[in-house]
């Protein structure tokens, strides 16, 4: 919001024949969801118009912690299906119930267990199936930039590595896992412990890619995730802000065509320059800065 401001709204006409009326609003704390002017789930704004952006924030995909990795698959999952927020809430409901009871000393667990055990099973297939898909899309796109990258590769984690085996082989595991998560006060075992492992050179790329490197790898992630939700007919808008922070020109050069078969793209910089001309696209100035749509 801007410094000042209670709440802002956002609309777009999304489509044609006939167009979808999108719309998010704040106000007072509270966040208004719309479509065609009638309040309505996250899960059919996605179905609507899927999109993915890339801000500083997202620089913690490849070095930060573990959950920023699971965000980034989950967000692959609820885009090529949307109905998987369902079972995403219901596993963190679960979760959070489970996590309350353990730290008060711990209880009848076994209820919780089976209700992560359903939904759990279900979020670690579909991560591992994206995980997979999206290896082969990075590699293509790594070959595809000319930039003589070292080996990329992804590997998903599961916790535990029997969750990927179905509903009754994640349910043994909670359940094998309860004293130590007794006396743990916190559990211990689940898809909320998964991580996707990304490789450079084969050793972990947050401990040997530099800064330049990391933030590569991060677009060509999100790349790769475009690339999958378009050959499923969900082509993202795609949203990439400060595109040339810590990557030099060779590398921007290798990047920047990447994108070009998207039909929808907007590239921000404060240096108009490094965009190319190109017929297709338009360039904007903002308030002094550079942006490319």
């Amino acid at each position: 919001m801007r410094a000042g401001t209670e709440g802002f709204f956002v609309g777009a006409e999304v489509g044609h024949a006939p167009a979808r009326r999108l719309a998010v609003a704040l106000a007072g704390g509270a966040r208004r969801r719309t479509l065609d002017d009638k309040r309505t789930p996250l899960a059919e704004h996605l179905a609507v118009l899927p999109a993915l952006a890339w801000t500083q924030r997202d620089a913690e995909l490849v070095a930060g912690a573990p959950a920023a990795r699971r965000r980034f698959l989950d967000r692959g999952l609820v885009h090529l299906r949307p109905a998987l927020l369902d079972a995403l809430g219901r596993y963190e409901r679960a979760l959070a119930e489970k996590r309350a009871l353990l730290a008060r000393g711990g209880g009848e667990l076994e209820p919780w267990n089976r209700l992560l055990a359903r939904h759990g099973a279900e979020l670690a297939a579909g991560r591992a199936r994206l995980a997979a898909e999206l290896a082969t899309q990075l590699a293509a796109a790594a070959g595809e930039s000319g930039l003589a990258l070292p080996p990329l590769a992804l590997a998903y984690r599961p916790s535990p590595p029997a969750a990927v085996a179905g509903e009754e082989a994640l349910h043994a595991e909670l359940e094998r896992a309860g004293a130590a998560e007794r006396r743990r006060g916190a559990p211990l075992v689940g898809p909320h412990r998964d991580d996707l492992a990304v490789d450079w050179a084969g050793a972990p790329a947050r401990q040997v890619a530099s800064a330049g490197e990391q933030k590569l790898v991060g677009l060509l992630l999100t790349l790769a995730l475009a690339r999958r939700l378009a050959a499923a007919g969900r082509e993202p808008l795609l949203l990439v802000d400060d595109v040339d922070a810590e990557l030099d020109r060779r590398r921007l050069a290798g990047l920047l065509p990447l994108f070009d078969g998207f039909g929808q793209l907007f590239l921000t910089s404060s240096r108009p320059e490094v965009f190319p001309a190109r017929a297709a696209l338009e360039r904007v100035a903002v308030a002094g800065a550079g942006a490319l749509a």
